[in-house]
């Protein structure tokens, strides 16, 4: 069974997200507080479907500190932890 427009539009935030993300361990927080703050508000978020009977998640949390900005994420295939290769092979997978 295909991708709905919707389930694609998930699958391509996430892998977006995450490829900007992922090399954010050298990033320095700029702004003040409150910057910091909707800042990490934005970038938390997850998104969990359905597909051909299969659950997927996946989860992006954002914390900047004073001194630090940290990116955390999972993508799970029914409850077990798989990386972004998951993603990227669903948007490919041709059904």
């Amino acid at each position: 069974m295909r991708l709905s427009v919707s389930q694609k539009d998930k699958l391509n935030r996430a892998v977006k997200q995450h490829t900007r993300h992922k090399r954010s361990y050298f990033w320095k927080p700029f702004g003040c507080v409150a910057t910091r703050r909707k800042t990490a508000q934005d970038n938390t978020w997850s998104v969990t479907f359905k597909h051909d009977g299969v659950i997927y998640e996946y989860y992006s949390e954002v914390t900047c500190s004073w001194t630090n900005y940290i990116y955390r994420s999972g993508f799970y295939r029914d409850g077990e932890k798989k990386d972004v290769r998951l993603f990227k092979e669903l948007l490919t997978y041709k059904s």
